[in-house]
């Protein structure tokens, strides 16, 4: 991965990221971006966005190694309802490049990165308009001394998006919060796979309507875990 970079949090009770510097050695630029301005490469501002695709109409994916099953449900997820077409690009930081500079619509990340890969880069998604969380569509936080079962891995993937496609990263979200492979990631956290059983998972009832229920409070509990220290 070439991409190199370094960000600015802010400070208080919901760190954000606030300006994010990426590097890219081979191309010999470098790109800034921060919350009150959109992102410049070698100080001239990039453009970025195209439209959502129709029927028909061409959509990039830049995706990983698809061999994890649960990264390719996200994968057919984000594509199901289009024809676009699927571009392989190596690197978390050259993907999320590629969306903030309108090269890349969705980029799906496997479940091997790390903070130091994101936590840049997603200052300058956000700062063209797009959007970047895990695949459940938690924020990614980035914590200097995460408490185990936390680590610096965004355990739980990662997805980007540009800005007109912000709509169709939140269905593939909520799609990943019913799918059984996708919730395995969760297991460190407590989670109990191979069955809906609400008892299994701290609930009385194992109704399918309790299903989201119960996938958002171990979502929250998993994010107070990752926000301890903070």
């Amino acid at each position: 991965n070439p991409i190199h970079g370094g960000c600015i949090p802010s400070l208080g009770p919901r760190p954000l990221l606030v300006t994010g510097d990426v590097s890219d050695p081979t191309l010999t630029r470098a790109y800034q971006s921060s919350l009150t301005s959109a992102v410049s490469r070698n100080k001239r501002s990039t453009a970025t966005g195209r439209s959502v695709p129709g029927r028909g109409q061409s959509m990039l994916l830049s995706t990983g190694d698809t061999s994890d099953p649960a990264l390719t449900r996200a994968f057919t997820a984000s594509s199901s309802n289009t024809s676009g077409r699927s571009i392989l690009l190596g690197g978390t930081g050259q993907k999320c490049l590629a969306i903030a500079e309108g090269r890349a619509d969705i980029a799906i990340m496997n479940f091997l990165s790390s903070a130091w890969d994101t936590c840049a880069p997603e200052a300058l998604v956000r700062a063209s308009g797009g959007d970047l969380t895990d695949l459940f569509g938690r924020r990614i936080v980035y914590n200097s001394s995460p408490n185990p079962p936390n680590s610096f891995l965004n355990n739980c993937g990662v997805i980007a998006s540009g800005e007109e496609f912000k709509g169709l990263q939140r269905d593939v979200c909520d799609e990943m919060r019913g799918d059984s492979l996708a919730l395995e990631k969760l297991e460190p956290w407590g989670w109990v796979s191979g069955s809906n059983s609400g008892e299994e998972n701290g609930d009385a009832t194992g109704s399918e309507e309790d299903l989201a229920e119960r996938v958002d409070r171990m979502l929250d509990l998993r994010q107070r875990t990752l926000r301890a220290g903070l």
